[in-house]
């Protein structure tokens, strides 16, 4: 288990920490900094060597990031910070973030005997930074005197609106600006945010008081990781929190408890490690648990990889809209193993060897949270969970002329395909592998906890589709219900996106089975779906991308596509509706087009959220027929043409 911080600045110098009087050969300080006179209740001190404000608890003043040759305690007396030949340095609280919105001022007492330039850094623990800087040609700072300095709070906000002032974890002090005297030396003193008026303390940050419900499926029957109660015997794990991550991790005793549990904070990906030996074999299980308790987030990603076939990774998500991560209190979650081979068909659960705590995803979530985390083991349900549904049937075979096509994907073999780069580029939101279809050869793309996944192929291996006026693929879902797709040119001038969605609320998609989408190339052009405001080049396409994290609908979903092309075809039309009641029943008409698909849908009331499909037909060229019940007093009906 380790405590690991964040770096402020990204270069690791080796730094020296001492303790003790001068050291010989430095400049310093023979006289002490103006004591503070503002009254206790005003102050939240980090360090002031008089003793008049109590600091704040688990202080790190001499941070081991820090780019110094030595750092250490300077008695004047009394004790001042001293550091030396510094480049940059840093005060840490991370275990102990302030909430200093109410404040008004940062006040700092600094000397130097040889410096000219100096900045003063504010972190919060999302990471965002802001900096005030006193430059050389400013001549705030000046040698062989203490010098106050006194910084607004509202200076770091402008610099940085995103700042957050009720969660600040770091001051970083940074002497390597242009114009500096490199190397100098600072002594620091009375360090302490202030406001004009008594500062109300904010409220004790709530944490568990209580122990997640202690564990009771036979040991026999369970591989655990991790278990405060000492119930089951535990998987050895490398670490808890991997040097690439991106969060906080320690242990937190349960009050009158000795359960000490996980805790994770400033959490956005937090990698567990259990490398060859130690890797983990959960084939013989079927559902993974774990117990949550989170201060202050609304979501959870929890990742499971193998490595040794190639990375692969799958992502099971808690996103806000399922209402499953709430606050103050243990959620036990039970995620069947078949959720994170659905989302990714290659992970190997016979070698898992990382586990990752995902708090980043996009989507409304909070980012950032601190996590308390026990029980994570695997086991059986005596009623294996349903599996997640997968495509059992390939997409329909392409009809088109192979001559009139021009083909990204085709798990058929119709079609000859342009090279593509990249089906997943690393910037993406998603996780990309193939899936076989059942009794078959034919490997479609597979996508999982998709918020938007881009495809690259730029020069040389753009795509000219301006001979065509359609775009046609094949898409299955098992979980989502909205849809998009974003084509970009990239060279004339940055960057030219169309995009067309297919809304939650238009009902276009439907789960569990295969849909073909057939777009007009002009709706790409058209000035409402232009993304930027240049106009999309179809002559030199080079990028694609799937997208489903449209307001609205379901989000992070699954799904597989096939059958990518450009063709020219005919654009669909208005069909032209006739409406009657023919024994007692109603039946539409509607004018059809050639291999154009006429999805008829209807609602009870128009407020209704969504469209229910009644019937799919496949248009040829002639009047086409579907029949409802007349027996609903109301009900509206519209045609979709794909």
């Amino acid at each position: 288990m380790k405590n690991k911080r964040p770096t402020l600045i990204p270069l690791i110098l080796a730094s020296c920490i001492v303790f003790g009087g001068a050291i010989p050969g430095y400049s310093q300080p023979t006289t002490v900094a103006p004591s503070p006179t503002l009254p206790q209740g005003h102050v939240i001190s980090l360090y002031n060597s008089s003793g008049t404000y109590t600091n704040i608890a688990g202080v790190n003043y001499y941070e081991d990031w820090g780019g110094w040759s030595i750092g250490q305690d300077y008695s004047i007396p009394p004790t001042v910070l001293a550091y030396y030949y510094v480049s940059y340095g840093g005060i840490g609280f991370e275990a102990n973030p302030q909430d200093v919105a109410g404040c008004t001022n940062l006040h700092m007492d600094v000397f130097t005997p040889n410096g000219n330039c100096f900045a003063l850094r504010m972190v919060d623990t999302s990471g965002h930074t802001a900096d005030i800087i006193y430059t050389t040609a400013g001549g705030v700072i000046t040698s062989g005197s203490w010098i106050g300095l006194n910084m607004e709070m509202s200076q770091f906000t402008a610099i940085n609106p995103a700042l957050n002032l009720a969660s600040i974890q770091q001051l970083g002090l940074i002497a390597n600006d242009g114009g500096e005297t490199a190397g100098a030396d600072y002594y620091l003193d009375n360090i302490y945010f202030s406001a004009a008026t008594n500062l109300v303390a904010p409220p004790p940050v709530p944490t568990p008081t209580n122990n997640a419900p202690t564990p009771t499926r036979p040991a026999g029957s369970v591989l655990a990781m991790f278990d405060s109660s000492g119930v089951y015997p535990e998987a050895p794990v490398d670490d808890w929190d991997a040097s690439w991550g991106s969060a906080e991790e320690t242990l937190f005793t349960i009050p009158a408890s000795t359960n000490a549990v996980l805790k994770y904070y400033s959490l956005q990906y937090a990698g567990v490690e259990f490398y060859s030996p130690d890797q983990i074999d959960v084939s013989a299980y079927n559902t993974m648990h774990v117990d949550v308790w989170t201060l202050n987030a609304n979501q959870l990603g929890i990742e499971l990889v193998s490595l040794d076939n190639g990375t692969q990774p799958a992502l099971v998500n808690f996103l806000p809209s399922s209402g499953t991560i709430v606050t103050n209190q243990w959620i036990s979650l039970d995620i069947p193993l078949n959720e994170f081979t659905a989302v990714n068909s290659s992970l190997d659960l016979t070698a898992l060897q990382q586990l990752l705590w995902i708090d980043n995803q996009a989507g409304g979530g909070v980012t950032g949270g601190t996590f308390y985390i026990d029980n994570i083991y695997f086991y059986s349900n005596s009623v294996a969970p349903p599996p997640v549904p997968q495509p059992t049937n390939n997409a329909p075979t392409p009809t088109h002329a192979a001559g009139s096509v021009l083909a990204m994907y085709d798990s058929s073999g119709v079609y000859p395909v342009a090279p593509v780069d990249d089906w997943c580029a690393s910037w993406s939101s998603a996780v990309q592998g193939l899936y076989t279809i059942p009794n078959t050869s034919d490997a479609v793309l597979q996508y999982g906890a998709l918020l938007y996944a881009g495809v690259d192929f730029e020069d040389p291996n753009q795509i000219d589709a301006s001979g065509y006026n359609m775009m046609h693929f094949d898409v299955w879902t098992p979980d989502a219900n909205q849809f998009g797709l974003q084509l970009v040119s990239l060279d004339n001038g940055g960057t030219q996106a169309g995009q067309v969605n297919f809304l939650a609320a238009g009902g276009g998609i439907v789960s569990n089975q295969w849909i073909s989408l057939n777009i007009p190339l002009s709706e790409f052009t058209a000035a409402a779906n232009q993304v930027d405001a240049a106009t999309l080049d179809l002559s030199n396409l080079e990028q694609l991308l799937w997208i489903d994290n449209q307001g609205g609908g379901v989000t992070g979903g699954i799904f597989y596509i096939d059958n990518v092309y450009f063709y020219n075809g005919v654009v669909p039309s208005q069909p032209a509706i006739g409406v009657s009641e023919v024994n007692g029943n109603i039946q539409l008409s509607f004018s059809t087009q050639t291999s154009m698909n006429y999805t008829v849908q209807y609602k009870t009331n128009l407020a209704d959220a969504v469209w229910r499909t009644l019937t799919t037909k496949t248009g040829n060229g002639s009047a086409q027929l579907a029949a409802d019940s007349a027996s609903q007093t109301t009900r509206f009906y519209r045609i979709w043409v794909h």
